[in-house]
């Protein structure tokens, strides 16, 4: 995914309140071009793969006032996140693509209601939010748990996540994600 500049020619991601060419200081930005791109490869038949990329911030935008807006938008505009997360459907299984599916969907909705963990980010938080990345991959674990019960030959799927939270990359890999067994820990780089 390649954000489009803006119409001062500032690239879309980039926070433009305080801009270093008008004397103001800019804010940390993570600049990122990101894209995803899913193939069913060269022997398997159906696709079992399903991926998702996501920028997610907390942002108010302020449609109307007479504040100093430069001032009030450093303040109001929070800190910004990418999550990368790819599921591929264990082979030899029915239900693999429903299986990734549910796993990247899951991930997706549950991080999107742990967006305050990043907002305004700062070590005392750090590890509540590798507690919320590894609730959500326990999340995923559960839906697919109560969809397909916890046989041995229920749908499964493997799941790897990057969560970028400037400046650090929060990661997760699941090699087995299936309702008999799940165990996930987040690393931080």
């Amino acid at each position: 995914m390649t954000i489009p500049p803006l119409g001062d020619g500032t690239p879309g991601g980039a926070p433009h309140a305080h801009d270093a060419r008008d004397g103001g200081t800019p804010r940390d930005a993570m600049l990122t071009d990101v894209y995803g791109l899913s193939h069913t490869g060269l022997v398997p038949t159906e696709n079992q793969d399903h991926f998702v990329v996501a920028r997610m911030r907390k942002i108010v935008e302020v449609t109307s006032t007479n504040l100093d807006t430069a001032r009030l938008a450093e303040r109001m505009h929070g800190g910004e996140a990418w999550l990368m997360a790819v599921a591929d459907g264990v082979g030899g299984r029915a239900g693999g693509a429903e299986a990734s599916s549910r796993a990247v969907e899951t991930t997706l909705e549950y991080l999107g209601q742990a967006t305050g963990c990043y907002h305004r980010f700062d070590v005392d938080e750090e590890a509540k939010f590798i507690e919320k990345m590894e609730a959500a991959v326990q999340a995923a674990h559960a839906a697919l748990r109560g969809e397909h019960g916890d046989t041995q030959w229920s749908p499964a799927t493997t799941l790897t996540m990057v969560m970028l939270v400037a400046p650090r990359a929060y990661i997760v890999h699941v090699a087995t994600l299936a309702p008999t067994t799940c165990a996930a820990r987040a690393s931080c780089s």
